[in-house]
């Protein structure tokens, strides 16, 4: 049954840093990347059943919204925005609203992809010629997250969280972080990459390339979503 939703999942403050192992979390961990969306301008990709439409002057922010062709009892409706009117964890403005309007009664899979930007993507200059898993936990990533919903009674949203290559199919060698509870409270993510799953495909592919270009992944199959996620750094 189609349903239409009004949900916002809101990353805000994300951060990937470098320190000597037992260091990570001291003040003097390197920070590689960091983004918490002040600058944002109310730039949003829409996709409708696959059909992309853009609001806004884009900003240099690379963020796109994906969806399986195998969707089924409905229109799937999907919606980046680097949202300026919502509050960060910092009690600011400025989030990565990523949205559900609205939502077939399935699809295999659906998401948003966060790659930094054109003039700074997410890079990991750290990792050698010949990456290790020795490398992977000296290399933290954090961000904090919530779930937004005018609706109080359908609050809350569940999504699988990943880290990639941002480019080729990179997918398969994906590292795999497990799933996000959001809440209407803000949550703070924090691991090195070695926490995850599946690093030593993760590492062949890192080392197939001479390329040190990476994505954050927030996906989920969807049955009747209603909550959307809001990240912050």
């Amino acid at each position: 049954m189609q349903k239409t939703v009004r949900a916002m999942f809101a990353p805000s403050f994300l951060v990937v840093a470098f320190a000597a192992l037992g260091k990570l979390y001291a003040a003097d961990a390197t920070v590689i990347y960091h983004d918490d969306f002040s600058t944002v301008a109310g730039y949003q990709e829409i996709n409708t059943d696959g059909e992309l439409t853009e609001i806004g002057v884009p900003e240099p922010r690379t963020v796109h919204v994906f969806v399986s062709d195998s969707t089924f009892g409905g229109t799937i409706a999907m919606s980046a925005t680097e949202d300026n009117k919502t509050m960060g964890f910092d009690e600011k403005p400025g989030v990565l609203a990523l949205a559900y309007a609205k939502v077939p009664t399935s699809a295999d899979y659906s998401g948003f992809v966060f790659a930094g930007s054109e003039a700074k993507p997410i890079q990991l200059p750290t990792l050698g010629a010949t990456a290790t898993e020795a490398d992977l936990k000296r290399i933290k990533v954090s961000f904090r997250y919530k779930a937004v919903n005018a609706d109080e009674k359908r609050l809350g949203a569940t999504y699988n969280c990943r880290f990639e290559r941002s480019f080729g199919d990179s997918y398969e060698q994906r590292i795999h972080f497990g799933e996000l509870n959001a809440t209407g409270k803000w949550k703070t993510f924090e691991k090195t990459l070695s926490d995850g799953e599946n690093t030593s495909e993760f590492l062949i592919g890192v080392n197939a390339s001479t390329e040190r270009l990476f994505q954050f992944v927030w996906g989920r199959k969807v049955k009747c979503p209603t909550t959307i996620l809001a990240t912050h750094c």
